[in-house]
């Protein structure tokens, strides 16, 4: 961690470390050892080797999968609880078939959304987890989306996902301006792999979800700073609201 932060320095000031650590890692899925092993050995020494490699970088975890069959909640408690001080911005990855689906595992109010002793019974949402733990830092969507299965008119319906998702989280809903980065998943496909949930097909034509990203980045123009802020950079874009 210490060479790579080091070495690029000033070209890569945000950090991010082990994908999906809930899902199988450690030797331990979705237990408490698991999750201690994960914070004792990679979120503290890591976190700080970046910080103390460059210390304007920044730390980027827990990319929790929001599968219940890893208990991502409790990962995501866990090393708030233990490690947050050492954490920059909280990232989560999170699908859902349908848009009120997805909406919900983010920003729904559940049963127990309060109590963790029963959210194996009730997954809370994403918010809902962040509250318990008083967590008030950054927090980035670091994947969502979905597949357009080489059809013209899933391409379609994966266009008109996006854009919705877009509408319900970045035009100004005042429940939902804690998260602050979204990055679709992914850019394009890969003629080898069946999944397709990129914007581009395999040889680098654009879908028409990629349309729909840039018609609304269009549409929704840089304000002045501390409001809502949509960036794009040759295409591959991201979702931020700016603090003051």
């Amino acid at each position: 961690m210490t060479e790579a932060v080091q070495r690029y320095a000033g070209v890569i000031d945000h950090w991010g470390f082990y994908n999906e650590p809930d899902l199988g890692a450690w030797g331990n899925k979705g237990t408490a050892l698991g999750r201690q092993t994960y914070i004792d050995q990679v979120v503290i020494p890591g976190a700080d080797a970046i910080h103390a490699a460059n210390p304007s970088a920044k730390v980027v975890a827990v990319e929790a999968s929001y599968l219940g069959s890893g208990r991502w909640y409790y990962w995501l408690r866990d090393v708030i609880a233990q490690a947050g001080d050492k954490i920059d911005v909280i990232s989560q990855h999170t699908y859902a078939q349908n848009r009120s689906t997805l909406n919900s595992r983010l920003n729904g109010n559940t049963r127990y959304g309060d109590n963790p002793d029963r959210w194996t019974w009730v997954s809370p949402s994403l918010r809902e987890v962040l509250e318990y733990t008083g967590w008030d830092g950054p927090v980035w969507l670091t994947e969502t989306g979905w597949e357009s299965y080489d059809k013209p008119s899933q391409d379609r319906t994966q266009a008109e996902l996006l854009t919705a998702f877009l509408d319900d989280w970045f035009t100004g809903h005042p429940d939902r301006d804690w998260l602050d980065k979204v990055f679709f998943h992914s850019m394009r496909d890969d003629s080898w792999d069946p999944d397709s949930w990129g914007l581009l097909w395999p040889d680098g034509t654009p879908k028409d979800g990629f349309f729909a990203y840039s018609d609304f980045m269009a549409a929704h123009p840089v304000p002045e700073p501390g409001a809502l802020t949509v960036f794009g950079l040759g295409g591959l874009a991201l979702l931020r609201r700016r603090r003051k």
